[in-house]
């Protein structure tokens, strides 16, 4: 899932964070 670097990454950095979070 390499579409957007930034967007991916974002979104891996989002989606680990609300995971801990939660």
């Amino acid at each position: 899932m390499i579409y957007y670097l930034g967007y991916d990454r974002f979104l891996l950095i989002f989606f680990t964070d609300y995971s801990h979070f939660m």
